[in-house]
C-alpha cells in the first residue's frame, strides 16, 4: 500500500510536509468544475527518463524566463535523482515550456509547448540517448532535429500518452483557446513521427492541463483523462474521462466520474489496477494530496501530500519512486525536481516499432524502468501470446519481427511487483518493393467513368481534406493507403484502417487527410487493370 512507507525527498527546496489521513471517501457531488479559479502558473519544465537517466527539459530559468536548456540528472539505485551529478546536454533549439515529452526506440521527443513570447508552437524535436551514458545527439554532434512533420498547430499544456506506437495528445490550449480535440501520430520505425490525425472521440469540452495515461488489460485497454482547467469558465476541473482503446488509435465513446478534488497539472499513475492522483494545484496555490482510485468513484487517501508546488503531469518512475517537477514561489526555483516513494508497480513497458506493419527483421527493442527484468513470449501466424509469468525467457534485446506475430511482455520488480502484460501485434513485409510510383491525381468531384490503372503503387499530394476512393463496382481490387513510411496506414472517418480495403465491393472508402504526400497501393486478384478514383467530398 501507499501509506506503507511514504516518504518526501525534498531536492533544492525545504518544503513543508503535510500530514495526510486515511480513510475511505465518495467524491460526491455532480459539478464537472470546481469552485475556484486557476491561479497560478505552471512549472513549464517537463521531465521524460530513459533507463536510468532522466532529463528535465525547458521551462523558466533563474531569470524566469523561459529556456532552451536541457539538464541530465541520472537515477539512484533506490530511483531517487541523484543531483550531485546533473549535467547541462544538448540544448533545445529554441526555448519552450508546457511541451510534452517522451522517449521511444532511444530517441528522446519534445512535442509543441510555448515559445518566450507566449506563442503556442506546432514544432517537434527529438534527439538520440546514448543508453550508457546518457548523452543526447547523435554521434559527436550535441543537437537536435527537427521532425518533417509538425503539429496541426500550435499546442501547449496538452496532456499525452504513448500507446502501442502512437503519440496520443488530449486537449491543451492553442492560439484560440483551450481545446477538447484528441490527436495521434505513430512513430515512425526510423523514430520520426508522423502524419496527426483527430481521434473518432474529443474531450467532453475544452480543457487544458490535465493529465493522462492508458490502464486496463490486453483485452480492455482505456485512455484516461484527468483534472485541467475548464476552456470556457477558466474553473478547475474535478471530472476524468475514460474512452476505450481500439487499433490504430481508435477511440469509442467516454465515461465520466469525479475525482476527490478539481486539480490542474495533477500526476497521475497506474499501480496494476488502481489509478492514483496526486499534486497538481487545486487552487488559491494549494497543492493536492496523494489518492488512490479503489472502486469508481470512491478514493482512497494515500498517504502524507506531496511538498508544496508538487505539478505535473510530467512524471519519471524508477524502483517505485515517483519524481516530478516543482513550482516554487521564486523565480530561481522553477525547475525543481523532487520525488516521492510510493511503491506502485513497473509501468507497462513499451516496443519500438510497436504494433502494425514493420519491415522484415526489424530489430525490436524495449524500454522499462531501471531495475526491472522483462520477460515475453511469442506466438506466430496471427495467434496472440498470452499473459506473461515468472516462467517466461527474459527479453532479448536483438529480438526481429518476422511473418505475422505478437509479442506479450511484462516487467518484474526485484520484490515482486509487476506490470500489466502489454501485447504488440506485428504484420512484416520486406522492403524489398519500393519502386518508381505513379501520380494519381486527385480529383475535384466523383467522375462518371473510374479511370483505369495497372495494379501497383501510386502516389499523391494533397493540401488535406475528407476525400473518397472509389473502385469498379463488384471488382475485388484492394486498396491501402500509407504514410511516407509505407508502413503506417491512414484512419478512415470511422476510426478503421485503410488496409487491404476493397472499395468495389463495400463502397466509397472516405478519409480525412492532413496536408502531405501519400502513397496508395492498389491490388487486384486476376492482375488486371482496375478502375480507381481519388477525389473530394
Amino acid at each position: 500500500m501507499l501509506e506503507s512507507r511514504v516518504r518526501i525527498l525534498c531536492v533544492l527546496l525545504v518544503a513543508a510536509v503535510l500530514s495526510g489521513c486515511n480513510g475511505l471517501f465518495s467524491s460526491g457531488g455532480t459539478s464537472g468544475t470546481g469552485e475556484r479559479l486557476y491561479a497560478t502558473t505552471g512549472p513549464g519544465a517537463v521531465i521524460a527518463q530513459y533507463g536510468a537517466f532522466m532529463y528535465l527539459i525547458g521551462g523558466r530559468g533563474e531569470n524566469g524566463m523561459v529556456t532552451n536548456q536541457v539538464q541530465m540528472i541520472p537515477l539512484l539505485p533506490d530511483g531517487t535523482p541523484d543531483h550531485a551529478s546533473r549535467q547541462i546536454q544538448a540544448s533545445l533549439p529554441e526555448p519552450r515550456e508546457g511541451a510534452a515529452a517522451f522517449v521511444s526506440g532511444g530517441l528522446i521527443y519534445l512535442v509543441g509547448g510555448r515559445d518566450a513570447t507566449g506563442v503556442p508552437r506546432e514544432e517537434i524535436f527529438y534527439t538520440a540517448v546514448s543508453a550508457s551514458t546518457g548523452r543526447l545527439g547523435f554521434g559527436s554532434s550535441a543537437h537536435w532535429e527537427r521532425n518533417p512533420r509538425s503539429l496541426p498547430h500550435g499546442l501547449y499544456d496538452a496532456a499525452w500518452v504513448l500507446q502501442e506506437g502512437r503519440v496520443i495528445l488530449a486537449g491543451g490550449t492553442t492560439a484560440t483557446g483551450a481545446t477538447d480535440e484528441i490527436i495521434h501520430a505513430r512513430i515512425y520505425n526510423d523514430g520520426q513521427i508522423g502524419y496527426w490525425h483527430p481521434a473518432t472521440e474529443k474531450l467532453g469540452y475544452p480543457r487544458t492541463a490535465a493529465a493522462a495515461v492508458v490502464m486496463g488489460s490486453m483485452e480492455e485497454l482505456s485512455l484516461v483523462v484527468a483534472g485541467g482547467i475548464h476552456g470556457t469558465g477558466g474553473y478547475l476541473v474535478n471530472q476524468l474521462e475514460r474512452f476505450s482503446i481500439g487499433d490504430h488509435g481508435r477511440l469509442f465513446p467516454s465515461s465520466v466520474e469525479l475525482l476527490p478534488v478539481a486539480v490542474a497539472r495533477p500526476i497521475l499513475l497506474v499501480d496494476r489496477d488502481d489509478l492514483i492522483v496526486g499534486g497538481g494545484d487545486v487552487g488559491d496555490g494549494d497543492t493536492g494530496g496523494w489518492f488512490r482510485r479503489v472502486a469508481a468513484g470512491a478514493w482512497q487517501n494515500a498517504g502524507s501530500p506531496p511538498p508544496p508546488g508538487t505539478q505535473g503531469p510530467s512524471r519519471v518512475i524508477s524502483d517505485g519512486t515517483v519524481s516530478f517537477v516543482s513550482v516554487a514561489s521564486a523565480p530561481d526555483e522553477f525547475g525543481t525536481v523532487q520525488s516521492a516513494v510510493l511503491d506502485i508497480a513497473p509501468e507497462r513497458p513499451l516496443l519500438h516499432p510497436a504494433s502494425g506493419l514493420v519491415p522484415t527483421g526489424a530489430t525490436i527493442r524495449a524500454i522499462s524502468e531501471p531495475g526491472v527484468t522483462l520477460r515475453y513470449r511469442t506466438a506466430g501466424g496471427g495467434a496472440v501470446a498470452g499473459s506473461v509469468s515468472l516462467s517466461d525467457p527474459v527479453w532479448e534485446p536483438g529480438t526481429s519481427a518476422s511473418g505475422q506475430m505478437s509479442i506479450s511482455i511484462r516487467a518484474f520488480a526485484s520484490d515482486g511487483r509487476s506490470s500489466p502484460t502489454a501485447q504488440y501485434m506485428y504484420r512484416s513485409r520486406s522492403t524489398g518493393f519500393f519502386l518508381d510510383t505513379d501520380r494519381l491525381s486527385v480529383l475535384p468531384e466523383p467522375p462518371s467513368t473510374l479511370p483505369e490503372v495497372e495494379p501497383g503503387w501510386f502516389f499523391f499530394d494533397t493540401s488535406g481534406g475528407l476525400m473518397a476512393i472509389s473502385c469498379t463496382a463488384g471488382s475485388t481490387t484492394r486498396v491501402s493507403v500509407f504514410e511516407p513510411d509505407y508502413y503506417t496506414t491512414i484512419p478512415d472517418i470511422s476510426g478503421d484502417a485503410v488496409l487491404e480495403r476493397e472499395p468495389g465491393s463495400s463502397g466509397p472508402v472516405l478519409a480525412r487527410f492532413p496536408a502531405g504526400r501519400f502513397f496508395i497501393l492498389v491490388s487486384s486478384s486476376d492482375s488486371d487493370p482496375v478502375g480507381i478514383a481519388l477525389y473530394r467530398m
